[in-house]
């Protein structure tokens, strides 16, 4: 049975049908009629002309692989009326078993899965289709892989502008673990999401990263914008869990933004009491702007920042990042510019401040720092870096010369603020004021 003759027989159904399975079937089946308008279908089938793909899931039966599916369906005159039992397996790993569950006009509601097994996915659960072409999904089970669909290249990435005409859709999914990348998790998952027009109006994920440290991420419906937050005891393993960035040790990580109708997403992104270790590009940056000291602290224990504070827009695949720094006892950054992830490129422009603390603190010495800075907490010697080309290897360059002017680095770091003098203008400003 090729797919068409699938639908003519009633089979038309997932994961009988297109896109998940394509190609002819070479099937054996007994049709049993009662003479009363009622007949039963009891059907086996060879998979090994069939072409099975889950989308989302990157798992893949090709043509020639073995496999094998069973059906028994059962119609009233000549309409399908239920499917009791399916099952399909393959060498590859796939394993599903369940029932469909079939409306009064013949087209199917639900699909209960007994098991699905592909990969590294193992759940049971749900697909409701609801009359005006909504879905609901329910799962629950010991894993779901989503690194197929996460790290998927652009050309086999879903397009990011929202269809007003898709379906609505919910989904509940409780998972022991969520593979999120190819060697990165997440466990203990507990969500819910839903989507109307096209958007993801609400998302509430709960979950834990490590050693058990907890995750969260909210989208809640806003007028004319959604909120996000999310937030994460230990920002350096949500980052190897997504595979984003392998060396980043510990960090409280808090993100909120809003996304608008077209799905462009602005926010903030902090991370506060983190070290990096052996971060090659961070490596090839310091090792040009000639910081070996530095650059030793990177390949040991790691670098201790005490902030970052990334004020970002995601739109179209373009992760563009405005007025970024990051500072430490040993280095501060600041960066600025565009992240292209459909074209692999970055584009990124900066400031490298060496010694930090240090520096701060001769900014701060009375007739010291004024000689060095040219004022009171004023700026210190820095390099302009910038950062281009393919993601995996940028061009490095630095500029070791380039000076700072004074106020640059106070309005930047906010460390070189004389507390004491700030207090002072204050009260100053306050007794000047009439009474």
């Amino acid at each position: 049975l090729d797919d068409g003759q699938r639908a003519s027989f009633g089979l038309g159904f997932p994961p009988l049908a297109p896109p998940l399975m394509t190609g002819p079937l070479s099937t054996r089946a007994v049709i049993t009629m009662d003479g009363k308008g009622r007949s039963t279908i009891e059907a086996q089938a060879d998979l090994g002309g069939v072409r099975v793909v889950l989308p989302g899931l990157g798992w893949i039966k090709p043509a020639e692989g073995g496999g094998r599916a069973e059906v028994l369906a059962r119609f009233e005159k000549g309409r399908l009326s239920a499917v009791p039992m399916f099952s399909a397996t393959a060498d590859s790993g796939l394993d599903v078993r369940g029932d469909v569950a079939v409306g009064e006009d013949g087209a199917p509601r639900r699909v209960t899965f007994e098991r699905f097994k592909a990969g590294r996915t193992d759940v049971a659960g749900t697909l409701d289709l609801a009359a005006g072409g909504g879905l609901a999904i329910r799962l629950r089970g010991a894993g779901i892989d989503l690194a197929p669909a996460l790290g998927a290249s652009p050309d086999e990435s879903p397009p990011r502008t929202p269809d007003p005409a898709a379906p609505p859709l919910d989904i509940d999914l409780s998972a022991n673990r969520l593979w999120a990348s190819e060697n990165g998790h997440f466990d203990k998952i507990e969500a819910h999401l839903s989507r109307k027009s096209g958007l993801w109006n609400y998302v509430n994920l709960e979950a834990t990263v490590g050693d058990g440290k907890a995750v969260s991420v909210w989208v809640v419906p806003g007028s004319p914008e959604r909120r996000i937050e999310v937030a994460a005891e230990d920002a350096g393993d949500v980052l190897r869990a997504l595979g984003i960035f392998e060396t980043m040790i510990g960090g409280k990580l808090e993100i909120k933004g809003t996304i608008d109708a077209s799905d462009t997403t602005k926010g903030i992104c902090s991370i506060t009491d983190y070290r990096v270790i052996k971060a090659p590009l961070l490596a090839r940056l310091l090792t040009v702007a000639a910081l070996t000291g530095i650059l030793e602290s990177l390949t040991g224990d790691g670098l201790r920042f005490t902030h970052l504070e990334l004020p970002f827009t995601r739109a179209d695949g373009v992760l563009t990042i405005s007025d970024a720094q990051a500072y430490g006892p040993s280095l501060g950054l600041t960066a600025k510019g565009k992240v292209h992830s459909a074209r692999e490129q970055i584009d990124i422009e900066g400031t490298v401040v060496p010694a930090y603390v240090l520096n701060s603190l001769l900014g701060k010495i009375p007739l010291v720092g004024d000689l060095l800075t040219g004022e009171k907490g004023g700026g210190v010697f820095a390099a302009n870096y910038s950062l281009k080309g393919p993601m995996a290897d940028p061009a490095v360059s630095v500029n070791p010369l380039s000076v700072l002017t004074p106020g640059f680095l106070r309005k930047l770091f906010h460390v070189f603020d004389d507390k004491e003098d700030t207090d002072g203008k204050e009260k100053e400003k306050e007794t000047s004021q009439p009474e």
